[in-house]
């Protein structure tokens, strides 16, 4: 199973939203070496800075960053999910009714 890991990459000051994909097992979370791994096939080297808040820092010295994770993203359906009207009804109107041939 997929899993969507939201993490925040914090170099000088600057925050970069960004998201990486990770396989686990039915309802696990991936694991530190599993995120670990996923930084280091996107080319950031990283050691675990802390194990209960997923934080992690750089081993480059000369590119000094942080990373956070902020979400595990496991495709599951929740109670809390609202649906964008105001969204759906924009996008409805660029999408054509009916396209000639």
């Amino acid at each position: 199973m997929e899993c969507i890991v939201h993490f925040e990459l914090v170099r000088k000051d600057k925050v970069s939203p960004l998201r990486g994909i990770v396989d686990v097992e039915p309802g696990q979370k991936p694991s530190i070496h599993d995120l670990v791994q996923m930084f280091k096939d996107i080319d950031l080297e990283v050691t675990v800075e802390d194990t209960e808040s997923y934080s992690f820092r750089s081993v480059v010295p000369h590119d000094p960053y942080t990373i956070r994770v902020k979400k595990f993203d496991m495709g599951e359906k929740t109670d809390n999910y609202v649906e964008d009207t105001e969204l759906k009804s924009v996008i409805a109107n660029f999408i054509p009714k009916s396209r000639p041939l």
